[in-house]
């Protein structure tokens, strides 16, 4: 979808004397994720540092988009921005502290059954927020260069998205996927005509590091919007977040299975087959992720988790 500057590209020294300018010491670090370094700057604030200052116009759309959010009551926090300061490399972005800590660093959560129903109600409710007003497009950090970008219509975005990533990827697709020309058909089949239903807020990225808990397993926040959040059937998150649930484990079909028939006895088991087919596109369009220039990509376990979905016939029997 987006590309996205690695924290692993900020300059070392330049992030000192930023750190030292705003009162803090390495010591302050909280997490090194992938995109920014996280320093806490009180109870209520953190610190992200982010490599390049061309990020700064990107941060202030998701800091709109923050301000537009509406959660309708649901009991957890999202993020706030509160300051963006470019520096000589670097760029130093405020936000609201939000309490609790990733469900990924829980021990227990690949197996625990409440922090998993946790989650599921989690992104149930994010799926009733709105965002007032609401945005003209799908995609919310959609560029000129981006396919899909002029798409309004979340099933045309589909559409757009599908087409690209098969021509894209080519031959590298079809040695791994043999299925891919019939499925691909198949997919763009399902999405075919315009979305008639509701437009919620789609994160795009939900998976235990992205919810946090407190230590009784209450989910307190979402973070980590940006790169993949979009506007469309709120089912996509839902659907997603169940897929990208212990994604790398041996035991990842018996848990993505077992979430996604729980999740359809919160919204409706007609919705079934939909959380299904959004499985498969978001495998298909998230296969090429992360690629490592060592490594061929062909050999990466993102791209083999992905076509380990679109190559079992299991993924594709529930679709109508």
């Amino acid at each position: 979808m987006v590309s996205r500057r690695n924290s692993a590209d900020i300059n070392q020294d330049e992030e000192l004397r930023l750190l030292r300018a705003h009162g803090l010491s390495p010591a302050a670090l909280l997490a090194r994720g992938t995109e920014a370094h996280v320093y806490a700057t009180g109870t209520d604030r953190v610190l992200k540092v982010y490599a390049g200052v061309d990020q700064a116009d990107t941060l202030r759309t998701l800091q709109d988009f923050y301000s537009r959010l509406r959660l309708n009551g649901v009991g957890f926090a999202l993020p706030v921005i509160h300051d963006i300061t470019p520096g000589q490399d670097l760029l130093a972005v405020t936000e609201q502290r939000i309490a609790g800590s990733p469900i990924s660093e829980r021990p227990e959560h690949g197996h625990d059954a409440d922090l998993q129903a946790a989650y599921l109600d989690a992104v149930v409710g994010l799926g009733q927020a709105r965002v007032e007003p609401a945005y003209d497009r799908v995609l919310l950090l959609a560029g000129q260069q981006q396919p899909g970008h002029q798409a309004s219509d979340w099933h045309g975005f589909l559409r757009d998205m599908i087409r690209h990533q098969q021509q894209s990827l080519g031959l590298t697709l079809e040695l791994d996927w043999p299925g891919a020309a019939a499925g691909v058909a198949r997919l763009l089949a399902l999405f075919s005509g315009r979305y008639v239903g509701r437009v919620g807020v789609i994160h795009g990225d939900l998976f235990p590091g992205n919810v946090l808990v407190d230590d009784n397993g209450t989910v307190t926040g979402i973070i980590d919007f940006g790169t993949f959040t979009m506007f469309g059937d709120p089912l996509y998150d839902l659907a997603t977040a169940c897929a990208y649930y212990n994604m790398y484990d041996s035991d990842q079909a018996h848990v993505r299975a077992k979430l996604l028939n729980q999740a359809a006895a919160r919204v409706g088991d007609q919705a079934r087959s939909r959380l299904q087919a959004y499985v498969l596109v978001a495998a298909l369009l998230s296969c090429d992720l992360y690629p490592d220039p060592q490594v061929l990509i062909r050999q990466t376990g993102h791209w083999k988790w992905a076509l380990s979905i679109l190559n079992d016939p299991a993924s594709w029997e529930l679709l109508s």
